[in-house]
């Protein structure tokens, strides 16, 4: 599917975010470049409107392996926890890609303090993300 691409705030952060699939199942986000609090709330809008666009669970595949966490992240994780797209009704799965001990460690507290109800996975690949939200994974064993 065609990836729109777009650039947010002073550092150029480059979003791309569409539907992997058809069935608009899955959606794949990634981020390039380094980015802020600012810039990352605003890029937040097409993934809603895309999930507002239909009636059934989406997996939604952040890829993070070619951007820099800013360190405030750590205190910004009740923030994304309270955020509309992590309570979205049609939010069933997110999976984040990346090798980054860093990235690992702040995706393992979200999940043991804020995840709640939402199934939360890291997976090293793209193609294991895949895998995982089409065949189940570690989170839905």
């Amino acid at each position: 599917m065609a990836t729109p691409e777009y650039f947010i705030g002073d550092r150029q952060m480059k979003v791309s975010v569409d539907w992997y699939d058809q069935n608009r199942r899955i959606m794949l986000k990634r981020y390039v470049g380094r980015w802020d609090w600012p810039s990352f709330v605003k890029a937040q809008t097409t993934p809603e409107g895309l999930l507002d666009s239909v009636s059934h669970p989406v997996s939604v595949i952040i890829d993070a392996q070619d951007y820099e966490i800013p360190p405030e992240i750590l205190t910004k994780l009740p923030q994304i926890a309270q955020s509309r797209i992590a309570k979205h009704p049609n939010l069933a799965h997110v999976i984040i890609v990346s090798a980054s001990p860093f990235v690992n460690l702040v995706a393992q507290m979200f999940i043991e303090l804020y995840a709640g109800d939402l199934l939360v996975d890291v997976a090293p690949s793209v193609d294991q993300a895949l895998s995982i939200a089409h065949h189940g994974g570690p989170g839905q064993a």
